[in-house]
């Protein structure tokens, strides 16, 4: 979804009647307006690269069994995209689809075992730019199920999970119920 503050800059800026036209027809009038005043004096802040940055986004993506870095990271881009409409916005691009930059950042447990080409097929558009950081988090689902892709387990489990919040979990033991949860922030421009 087009960030209010980016909406009311674009309005601000768009000299042209048939930008502005476009604009009023993907978005309220009354509202860019409201927007436009609320955020006088704001700094818009461009990504390295970027002419301009037209929309920010968050997704959330969870791999619940199997432990997938990868999975998770897709989620997440996929959580963002779905709720990221920009037609009016992206037709003013120069160049079109073919021209619009994303840059995408997430942060996710086992960041470096991410496939970035898996996560970058799951964009619609554009020329992007993927970065894996550590972070999301790694926490208990409370059951190992194999068939989704969870180790099989020969040991008896500890079914008192009380602990989940202190016991550290790291890459040398993995838990059998380990789900991996990522967030990835994306930003659209050109």
């Amino acid at each position: 979804m087009l960030g209010l503050r980016a909406a009311a800059q674009l309005f601000q800026n768009a000299k042209s009647s048939p930008a502005r036209s476009q604009l009023l027809t993907t978005s309220s009038a009354h509202y860019l307006q409201m927007a436009s005043k609320s955020t006088q004096g704001a700094k818009l802040r461009t990504p390295k690269g970027f002419n301009k940055l037209l929309a920010v986004n968050m997704g959330f993506g969870v791999d619940q069994h199997g432990q997938d870095a990868t999975e998770a990271a897709v989620r997440a881009v996929k959580h963002a995209m779905e709720s990221t409409a920009l037609p009016g916005v992206l037709s003013m691009v120069p160049g079109g689809h073919d021209k619009v930059k994303i840059k995408c950042k997430i942060g996710v447990p086992d960041s470096a075992t991410v496939d970035v080409e898996a996560v970058k097929k799951a964009f619609y558009y554009g020329h992007v730019d993927v970065k894996c950081v550590p972070g999301g988090l790694r926490t208990h689902s409370g059951i190992i199920y194999p068939q989704s892709g969870d180790p099989e387990s020969k040991d008896d489990v500890e079914a008192d999970t009380s602990g989940d919040e202190t016991d550290p979990v790291d890459s040398g033991h993995k838990a059998r119920d380990e789900m991996f949860a990522a967030v990835a922030s994306i930003r659209v421009g050109y």
